[in-house]
Order: C-alpha cells, then sequence, then structure tokens
C-alpha cells in the first residue's frame, strides 16, 4: 500500500488527521532535525498498521513534509 502524507511535527500527540487532497496529515511529537521527525514517523505508522518498522518505508520526500510512504505486508 502506497500513502501520501503531510507531516506535522512538533505536535502535542501523535496522531492521523485529516485528509488533505490526496495527502493525509500526520501530526507527530518529534522534531524535524536530525532525521528524527521520519523515524518517529515509521515508528508510528509501524504501530498505526500493526506491521514492523522494516515494512515501512518512505519512497519520496525524505527532506519535504509532503512524504510517500509504502507499508509492505498488510
Amino acid at each position: 500500500m502506497v500513502i501520501k502524507i503531510k507531516v506535522i511535527p512538533n505536535a502535542p500527540k501523535d496522531k492521523i488527521g485529516d485528509r488533505m487532497g490526496e495527502f493525509t496529515k500526520v501530526y507527530i511529537t518529534a522534531p524535524p532535525v536530525d532525521n528524527k521527525a521520519n523515524l518517529h514517523l515509521v515508528s508510528f505508522l509501524s504501530g498505526q498498521y500493526k506491521v514492523s518498522r522494516s515494512r515501512i518505508r518512505i519512497i519520496r520526500g525524505e527532506k519535504s513534509p509532503y512524504k510517500t510512504v509504502e507499508v509492505s505486508g498488510m
């Protein structure tokens, strides 16, 4: 499954928000420095989709708030 996400870092809590066009807003508590937001996003999504972190891969937008994420093994 491939999903398009807009990451909102430094949020008060982790949650999946509303859709914004083709993107889904995902709020995470991690700051957008030193890849912390990306690592936290992968960890959060693995819990939401109940798959291991190795099954989640950012395939586009590693340095952008707009990301394309692949979730395999569902």
